[in-house]
């Protein structure tokens, strides 16, 4: 992958050279945001900037739908090089652990005001629950001493209200008809198609016309009525018989399981340690292999000789192929000689740069050269009585055995230039593999949580790594088994342990339910005589009639009834549900009281929420202390790494040393997803080399590798633009930020 262009809209834009750019003119913040640029889209993530990218010849926009294209999520590669990531720096190892501290402290700062909030809310709570539980012991002791009436009868007759208003909320949901509506739609469906005649059949019974023998409306009151305590008792029972449809039993056994294997505390090997010991393990097999290849690996020197033979070897391969084909005709020379005059004007243009004279002088000279040759061939002595004369000559002879000789030398020299350079590669990937292995056995120790564990001891310990077992089995039953009771918590992404806690609630939500109901039909039974009370549950068989179409309409009318019922129901559960809050919002205002030995049990409540309030606040308080702790620590490590890296003395990085340092980068990054390859980006790593002739052997290595890794320059030092200057147009570019034209312009 190579990044072509890169836009900030209305501000600046950048073209990129697909092989080798050297960005010079940028201020910081431009820096900033294009190193920021490529760094996000090698890790597959947007980025502000706007632009193009090339993958294996195709051309897309720089977008999220483009990078989602290209499956770069996985990829972990840093593609920037900075001065302080060099070898040899004396300076670059602090100021990565200065970035990193830096790192650490800012990760501290929002959990630090987290936790800070949540103790002062701790403690605003337990300075409220101390008050109550104050007023209800001067409560108590008042009523204990005091032989005047209670001073908390108030509440008492709020409380009773509240249980009134409840339990009639709880009736009336009982109620209420959702279906009704359907019902009476399926009803007149149904009249209309008994009708005996169409033109005879009445017309659907109006929702507000009478209805003979209406089912009752219940009433919110709260006080049993005696004449309606048979059809009450008859809604209780049917609401208890439609509560136990939903049976506890399995969800209460599924609870148990999840509790009971996590009070075994059964242990299973980690999935995570065992895939460790996999990878280190094809670490150390693929590093043996290329143990004997990596003995005998060329030096730098050696691969350059072996390169630098087959470009000689092409050059004059390529001169007497073109000699050849100008035996043909005459005419061919003169181009040659037109194409040879060109080179020598271009090769004396490069004479005057900085970097690489003796190879321009060589370009110069080569140049001169076979400019001679075509010359003589055509019987002509300078290129200038060429273009005086108009030029003739009659074309040579160049026999065919040189050039098969020629194209033999140079498939010799090919081969073992790829022999050295296939040794060359294997010790940068021995390099890789190695430092792969160590931050696998790093992660090794932090999983063992054991920092100073020897490399031979990670092995064993992992295998050895034991881990609580897993309960996804066991929450997964409970999921399920919840869906058969109507609870549906599959789609709310809740953890094991709210999971839990809410079938808790549910299986004592439904204890309640079931509790209350069946105290509420006992005293309904107890009040009413037993020959008002309703015979069975059941309904009566129908008697048989003789007209269906009336039967039909006694259908319509109760399905309407159904319909006043729900209605009634549901207008009466709001005015239920309105005086509720009003009566909480009175419970609310008035202090806490104990009027009674019957009430002790506020008493113990108030103590028992001031003891748990102040147990939060110490828990809270403490870890607030440890964060505290942390997060000056952080900020001491910091401040000391800042003090030793200004008192550090500044030392020019070793040539050598960047040399094989990059080349294991550019090795990095040649194989990312199925992009290939990430850009090279080089922010400025390279201005404080000293060394101008290992500086251009330097560029000179990196410039062989941009047709597999594009790499991008971004730095002022006159060194590097004079460097590239002197290079061809279709392998490098100097470029500076343009004014960005809008979509209008």
């Amino acid at each position: 992958m190579r990044i072509l262009r890169l836009v900030d809209p209305d501000r600046y834009a950048v073209e990129f050279h697909p092989y080798i750019t050297v960005l010079a003119g940028a201020d910081e913040e431009q820096r900033r945001a294009i190193v920021a640029a490529f760094e996000a889209v090698a890790a597959g993530q947007a980025t502000v900037l706007q632009g193009l990218i090339e993958v294996h010849g195709v051309v897309l926009d720089l977008d999220e739908h483009a990078l989602d294209l290209l499956d770069l999520d996985d990829a972990d590669v840093d593609v920037c090089v900075r001065a302080d990531e060099l070898p040899g720096n004396n300076s670059g190892g602090v100021e990565r652990q200065v970035r990193e501290a830096e790192r650490r402290l800012q990760s501290l700062e929002q959990p630090r005001r987290d936790r800070q909030t949540a103790l002062e809310a701790a403690a605003a709570a337990s300075e409220r629950a101390l008050a109550a539980l104050a007023a209800q012991s001067a409560l108590t002791a008042q009523a204990e001493t005091s032989a005047v009436p209670d001073p908390a009868v108030a509440r008492s007759a709020l409380a009773e209200r509240r249980a009134d208003l409840q339990a009639e909320r709880d009736r009336l949901a009982v109620v209420l008809d959702p279906g009704a509506a359907s019902a009476l739609d399926e009803a007149r469906v149904r009249l209309d198609a008994v009708a005996p005649d169409p033109t005879d059949a009445p017309s659907p019974i109006p929702i507000s016309d009478p209805v003979p023998d209406p089912i009752p409306v219940p009433v919110p009151v709260l006080v049993p009525d005696p004449d309606g305590d048979p059809d009450r008792l008859g809604d209780l029972r049917a609401a208890l018989s439609l509560h136990r449809l939903y049976d506890p039993s399995p969800v209460r056994s599924a609870l148990d399981e999840v509790r009971a294997g996590r009070t075994a505390g059964d242990m299973e090997p980690s999935t995570e340690a065992l895939s460790l010991v996999d990878r280190l393990d094809g670490f150390d097999r693929e590093i043996a292999s290329l143990d004997a290849e990596v003995a005998s690996a060329p030096t730098s020197a050696e691969v350059e000789a072996a390169k630098e033979r087959v470009d000689q070897l092409r050059l004059r391969l390529r001169e007497q192929e073109r000699l050849l084909e100008a035996q043909d005709d005459g005419a061919s020379d003169i181009q040659l000689l037109e194409q040879a005059h060109l080179d020598v004007e271009r090769a004396r243009d490069a004479v005057g740069g900085r970097f690489g004279r003796a190879r321009a002088q060589a370009r110069v000279d080569a140049a001169v050269a076979a400019e001679a040759e075509i010359l003589g061939r055509l019987g002509l002595t300078s290129y200038t009585e060429f273009l005086t004369l108009g030029g003739s000559g009659a074309p040579g002879q160049h026999p065919t055995h040189e050039i098969d000789a020629a194209r033999a030398a140079v498939a010799q020299a090919e081969a073992e230039a790829a022999q050295l350079d296939r040794r060359a590669s294997a010790a940068i990937r021995l390099a890789e593999l190695v430092e792969d292995r160590g931050r696998a056995r790093d992660q090794a120790r932090a999983l063992l949580e054991d920092p100073n564990l020897a490399d031979e001891a990670i092995t064993s310990a992992l295998v050895q790594l034991r881990v609580p077992a897993d309960d996804t089995e066991s929450i997964e039953t409970l999921v399920e088994v919840l869906e058969t009771v109507g609870l549906s918590v599959r789609g709310l992404d809740l953890s094991p342990a709210e999971v839990e806690t809410m079938t808790a609630d549910w299986l004592a939500e439904h204890q309640h339910t079931e509790a209350r109901l069946s105290r509420l039909i006992d005293e309904l039974e107890g009040r009413i005589p037993p020959d008002e009370e309703p015979s069975s549950l059941e309904p009566t068989e129908a008697s048989e009639v003789e007209d269906r179409f009336s039967e039909a309409r006694a259908v319509v009318a109760a399905a309407q009834a159904r319909v006043m019922a729900h209605e009634a129901a549901a207008s009466a559960l709001a005015d239920v549900e309105a005086a509720l809050a009003e009566v909480e919002e009175a419970l609310d205002h008035l202090p806490v009281s104990q009027p009674d030995h019957a009430d002790s049990s506020d008493g113990l409540a108030a103590a028992e929420a001031a003891a748990s309030a102040q147990a939060t606040v110490a828990e809270l308080a403490a870890a607030v202390d440890a964060t505290e702790t942390e997060y000056h620590r952080a900020v001491e490590e910091l401040a000391a790494l800042r003090h030793t890296l200004s008192e550090l003395e500044h030392e020019p990085p070793p040539v050598n040393e960047i040399e094989w340092y990059l080349l294991a980068r550019l090795a990095a990054q040649r194989n990312q997803s199925f992009v290939g390859s990430l850009p090279l980006v080089i922010v400025g790593a390279l201005d404080d080399v000293d060394d101008d002739d290992g500086m251009e052997h330097l560029l000179d290595r990196l410039e062989r590798m941009a047709g597999a890794v594009q790499i991008v320059h971004i730095t002022d030092d006159p060194r590097i633009l004079g460097w590239a200057d002197g290079l061809d147009d279709d392998r490098a570019a100097v470029v500076r930020p343009e004014v960005a034209r809008t979509s209008g312009a």
